[in-house]
C-alpha cells in the first residue's frame, strides 16, 4: 500500500451547513487535491495553525500536544487510510521515548490538526486517493480569473460580484481562487 504525501491547500467554508468547511489537501507531487469535510472547530484550529496564529487561552490540540510532550510523545505522521461511505478513517502515529510507534485511531480533521502542532507529514494510500481524490485543472477558468482579478483587484469589487466569483471558483472546483475571494469576503465582515 503506497503512501502519497499531502499538504493543507484550501480551506472552504460549506454553503449548505453553516458549521461545515472543506480542508482541501493537495498531492505534493501532482495535481491531486482531496477535499475532506470538517466541523468548524478543527477548521478553525488548523487555520490558525497555518496562519501561525497562536490563540491566548490553549484550544484542545494544543492541549493535546502539551499533555503528549510532557510524557516524551510525538506525533510522527498521520495517514489518511481508508475511504468508506464517504467517510475518511486515519491514523496517528506517535512515538514514544523509547523510540516505539503505535498507530492510533483517530477522526481525519483532529489527525490533520495533529499533523499541524507538531510540524509532521501528511500521507493518503494511493487507494484512498483514486476513491476520493479530485483532479483540478481548467486552465480557461484560471485564465479567466487571472483577467478579472487585473482588472478588477478583489479589494476593489462588490460584495455581490466576489460572491457571485466565489460560486463560480467553487463549481469549477478552483479552490485556490476560491480560498482567496473567501477571505476578501471574511475580511470584509470584520471591518
Amino acid at each position: 500500500m503506497g503512501k502519497i504525501k499531502l499538504r493543507p491547500f484550501a480551506i472552504i467554508p460549506s454553503y449548505s451547513t453553516s458549521s461545515a468547511y472543506t480542508l482541501v489537501l493537495a498531492e505534493m507531487e501532482g495535481n491531486r487535491k482531496l477535499p475532506v469535510v470538517i466541523g468548524e472547530g478543527e477548521a478553525q484550529a488548523i487555520a490558525l495553525d497555518l496562519e501561525n496564529i497562536k490563540p491566548p487561552r490553549p484550544l484542545t490540540h494544543e492541549l493535546m500536544k502539551t499533555i503528549m510532550l510532557s510524557f516524551n510523545l510525538t506525533v510522527a505522521e498521520i495517514t489518511i487510510e481508508r475511504f468508506h461511505e464517504g467517510i475518511f478513517y486515519s491514523t496517528v502515529s506517535v512515538l514514544d521515548q523509547d523510540g516505539n510507534y503505535r498507530d492510533i485511531d483517530a477522526r481525519t480533521s483532529d489527525a490533520i490538526a495533529m499533523a499541524l502542532k507538531f510540524n509532521c507529514s501528511i500521507f493518503a494510500t494511493e487507494q484512498v486517493l483514486e476513491e476520493a481524490a479530485i483532479i483540478l485543472e481548467q486552465p480557461e477558468f484560471k485564465e479567466e480569473m487571472a483577467e478579472e482579478t487585473k482588472e478588477n483587484d478583489l479589494t476593489t469589487m462588490s460584495l455581490e460580484h466576489l460572491s457571485q466569483l466565489l460560486k463560480e471558483a467553487e463549481s469549477n472546483e478552483e479552490y485556490e481562487d476560491a480560498s482567496k475571494i473567501m477571505a476578501e469576503i471574511e475580511r470584509r465582515k470584520h471591518l
